[in-house]
């Protein structure tokens, strides 16, 4: 057995956290001048194994090869470089993934936010919507007593006039009528204007309410999508990411069309 194999084989022996004997074995191989060419390749292999910490993609090619007792060294090289193309591509995956994430927090929470001010704003309408039919009501009850004020000045002018009472009574009871009717129909108007200001208050409540709902379900699209991202994160499955996607841009879709 050579020199390097022995160094190899008591490498392979020891613990994997065991970097500094693992480095001078390796430092010791290489420099050795008996070494062919094909193990001196090896033991630059191992010496990079050695130097880095224990996930590096030369080190688990080599504990593979290892393990499986295959002397593939010419392959040594390209799987070691595979392996490190692919820890970077799942690098960046987790990266875009974490970004988005975030956004969708963002956005949720933004949502959120939103929610409650239009949820304010519908309580807010809907109680001077109340207060509003409350002063119409109140209104409509005047009006009814002015008309029959003016109903009994009328009267009350009839049966003057049948009775021949002096001008002067009849023309003071026929003003009183005409005054109560005009007070009437100002009465009215306002008792109009109170329900029309009524109505407008429930149908801006009722939209705001269509869009508290809609809020709530960006809300609930958003945290679905926060969920699957993190299930996607921890078993490393990009279809799950790609429909946390199509979940999260459905909710900041809808919370875009709510802010309209």
């Amino acid at each position: 057995m050579s020199g390097f194999e022995q160094n190899l084989a008591f490498h392979n022996a020891l613990p994997l956290g065991m970097h500094s004997f693992e480095i001078v074995a390796a430092k010791s191989t290489f420099d050795s001048t008996k070494c062919q060419p094909r193990e001196r390749k090896r033991a630059a292999l191992e010496l990079s194994a050695a130097e880095h910490n224990n996930s590096s993609p030369a080190r688990e090619v080599l504990m593979e090869e290892r393990d499986s007792g295959k002397a593939g060294v010419d392959k040594l090289p390209e799987q070691a470089y595979a392996k490190a193309g692919e820890k970077d591509q799942r690098a960046r995956w987790l990266q875009w993934l974490a970004m988005a994430t975030a956004l969708f927090a963002v956005v949720a929470a933004i949502a959120s936010l939103k929610s409650g001010q239009v949820a304010n704003t519908s309580l807010i309408n809907m109680n001077e919507a109340t207060l509003k039919q409350a002063q119409a009501a109140d209104a409509w009850a005047y009006f009814q007593a002015k008309g029959i004020k003016q109903v009994t000045r009328e009267a009350e002018e009839d049966l003057l006039s049948a009775s021949h009472a002096p001008d002067a009574v009849i023309a003071k009871a026929h003003t009183e009528a005409d005054r109560l009717k005009s007070e009437q129909e100002e009465i009215q108007k306002e008792a109009r204007s109170l329900e029309q200001e009524q109505q407008r208050l429930v149908e801006q409540s009722r939209r705001d309410l269509e869009r508290l709902h809609r809020f709530f379900y960006s809300i609930a699209m958003l945290q679905v999508a926060i969920g699957l991202s993190a299930i996607a994160a921890l078993v490393g499955n990009r279809g799950i990411w790609f429909g946390a996607l199509v979940g999260g841009l459905a909710g900041i879709g809808l919370l875009l069309y709510s802010l309209v």
